[in-house]
């Protein structure tokens, strides 16, 4: 993580500067900006995860600077760090949803809890956004990776049932209590070396369903059987079997 204090004040920029730095913070860089304009070229050259900003500074104030920021960036952290305690400036400042205001002189403890608060509040974030990408990935994905589980099941090559299970239980509906046992139907699929393309395997499955649908209605003379879903493997051979009730 980056951070940047924005102050036109030297010595107060020093001097925060320093404390942060001896809060060893994990930290990978710590930069200084002395008006929003250098903040805007530095933050063009660098990702900032969190700001410590003053308000009123001369030209353009840190309000309209973290707007900016935000519109760019809006998953980074100001915290404004000022001795203006004026309402307006906190309203514009809570508008802005930005993460903290502290009001100059502040502790160092205080200064301390509020940089934290703003790393675990980065760090709970990311980790959403890894748990959202990595659903996204799984629904997008979903029946390889039901296909493949329960492929490995039903050869013998793992003991959890969960995955062909969902396979069926997404199809059979409302045939799954009539349902006493379960038949694997294997059907070898001989292709060229040209990549499947989108589609193939749900046209396959469509139509080697249809095929088991017919095998079964045939069959359904004595018992009733449901077709619920086809599986696709790429392997030639096929060792073991299971049995499921």
């Amino acid at each position: 993580m980056n951070l940047l204090i924005v102050d036109d004040e030297p010595l107060v920029r020093r001097m925060v500067y320093e404390k942060v730095w001896a809060m060893n913070f994990p930290f990978q860089r710590i930069d200084r900006a002395d008006s929003a304009a250098a903040a805007r070229q530095m933050a063009e050259q660098t990702e900032y995860d969190i700001f410590l900003c003053d308000i009123v500074m001369p030209g353009e104030d840190g309000i309209s600077f973290a707007r900016w920021e935000l519109g760019l960036h809006p998953e980074c952290k100001f915290i404004f760090l000022t001795a203006h305690a004026d309402y307006e400036y906190m309203k514009q400042a809570i508008a802005l949803q930005s993460f903290d205001y502290i009001l100059q002189p502040a502790s160092d403890e205080e200064i301390y809890q509020t940089i934290e608060r703003a790393i675990m509040q980065i760090s709970i974030e990311r980790k959403n956004r890894q748990l959202i990408s990595a659903g996204s990935f799984y629904v997008g994905h979903e029946e390889e990776i039901l296909d493949g589980n329960a492929l490995r099941y039903l050869e013998g090559k793992a003991e959890d049932a969960s995955f062909l299970m969902r396979l069926l239980a997404g199809d059979t509906q409302n045939n799954t209590e009539e349902c006493t046992a379960v038949f694997p139907f294997y059907v070898q699929v001989l292709h060229g070396k040209r990549r499947w393309m989108e589609g193939d395997r749900a046209l396959l499955r469509s139509i080697y369903k249809n095929i088991v649908d017919e095998v079964s209605a045939f069959w359904g003379r004595t018992r009733e059987f449901y077709c619920v879903d086809v599986l696709f493997w790429s392997s030639s051979r096929h060792q073991g079997n299971r049995e499921l009730s």
